[in-house]
């Protein structure tokens, strides 16, 4: 073996905001800003792993 690689990947691991709802980005009025933050039976952000390992030989 002549090399090996191992990485971790995550996203969406925290919200740094306050918001409570599932979305902070989501806007339930289209381009309206009156219901920017609405949260209208939206799915929550996933969160996601993903563990890589790669080796040579």
């Amino acid at each position: 073996m002549s090399n090996l690689n191992l990485s971790l990947i995550g996203r969406n691991l925290y919200s740094w905001d306050k918001y409570n709802g599932y979305d902070p980005e989501t806007n339930a009025g289209g381009n309206s800003d009156i219901l920017r933050g609405v949260d209208f039976g939206n799915v929550p952000i996933p969160r996601s792993y993903q563990l890589t390992l790669t080796a040579n030989f």
